[in-house]
């Protein structure tokens, strides 16, 4: 078992026994599908696969706001699985699709701040719950432009802090030999 965190509220999840075929099965398709990326582009299929990530993202939601509110709905958490598996598929699929625009796309200055968030996305989930605690005191609108720029500006320097750390014990051990 393990607990959850959703809306400042904690509730407890039962393990799911076929957690880990869910990874291997989102992997196993997110192959399958770069193997034959150019078969899946020639389809010109990019609008559905981005409505089809989109509906997933939303079942996904859909479901974890059921099981809050629907004590029955905790019966269905499987589902979440299912849905996240769909989105990480789908979403890869569409930016098979669309990779040459997301390309372009990158070398603009939003493009390059999402590739700042992208590159530290591990970093952003480790702090977000902390920085989100101190900084739910201010008010409202205010808040969550602070939040979110405190989190990206911290998540950034501790992956700039990490990166180094990594090529000074890197250079170190190469050194040794």
């Amino acid at each position: 078992m393990y607990l959850v965190r959703y809306r400042n509220e904690f509730y407890v999840e039962p393990e799911i026994v076929f957690r880990a075929l869910y990874g291997f099965i989102g992997m196993m398709i997110g192959s399958l599908a770069y193997d034959r990326k150019n078969k899946l582009t020639k389809l010109n299929k990019g609008l559905w696969f981005l409505f089809a990530s989109i509906f997933c993202c939303c079942g996904f939601l859909g479901m974890k706001l059921s099981m809050s509110h629907i004590v029955i709905a905790i019966k269905l958490q499987f589902m979440t699985q299912v849905f996240g598996v769909g989105f990480a598929v789908f979403s890869l699929l569409t930016g098979l699709c669309y990779e040459k625009k997301i390309q372009t796309f990158m070398k603009t200055i939003p493009g390059k701040l999402f590739g700042v968030i992208s590159t530290c996305s591990l970093e952003i989930y480790l702090v977000q719950f902390a920085i989100i605690d101190y900084i739910r005191s201010v008010a409202f609108p205010a808040n969550l432009l602070l939040i979110l720029v405190t989190i990206i500006v911290v998540a950034w320097i501790i992956h700039i802090t990490s990166e180094s750390i990594y090529k000074n014990i890197n250079q170190l051990l190469q050194f040794k030999r």
